[in-house]
């Protein structure tokens, strides 16, 4: 399906390279001229090519920002920046976009208090640059979807590797959210 994906857009890919595969199958593309590019495929039913966009709208405010670097899709030979395409190898039809690689670390396994004090920050830059109003595409990305009692992702009232005090205040915050 990758291969099928990327004829959609005016790039040279020699290399396609498996990353994940949660809600989105992710894969590293290599052109011959060396760029490298992230092609995402949601996965089916998961979120509505109206719901992709909205998410990518936010993306370009941000970036336009130059505080957070953000990745931005590719338009399509098509012009658009979410593509749509069937195939009987995944079982119908699925919503992709390409986006421009950014290269990323990982810090370490254990995160240190200055490392959390700065993801804070960061969280709290992209409350207040947050779209105004409700998320209308996207109905779990709202405080019940993400830290209610049955969150989209998961609880975060049992979380592994951390002292019982700092699970006690993480559910106290997120109950209070």
């Amino acid at each position: 399906f990758a291969t099928e994906a990327l004829k959609l857009y005016s790039i040279k890919p020699v290399s396609i390279h498996f990353i994940n595969h949660a809600e989105n199958a992710t894969f590293r593309i290599t052109t011959s001229r060396g760029q490298n590019y992230l092609l995402r495929i949601a996965r089916n039913d998961y979120h509505s090519e109206a719901g992709i966009k909205e998410e990518l709208r936010w993306l370009s405010q941000l970036s336009k920002r130059k505080k957070v670097t953000v990745p931005l899709p590719v338009r399509s030979k098509r012009g658009h920046i979410v593509e749509s395409a069937k195939s009987a190898s995944v079982g119908g039809s699925r919503n992709f976009c390409l986006f421009k690689w950014i290269d990323g670390r990982f810090i370490d396994r254990r995160v240190t208090e200055e490392q959390m004090y700065k993801i804070g920050v960061l969280l709290g830059y992209l409350q207040i640059h947050a779209p105004k109003g409700p998320v209308k595409n996207r109905p779990n990305w709202n405080s019940e979807g993400l830290l209610g009692e049955t969150a989209q992702f998961g609880s975060i009232d049992q979380l592994k590797g951390i002292r019982p005090e700092q699970q006690k205040q993480i559910t106290r915050y997120r109950r209070l959210l």
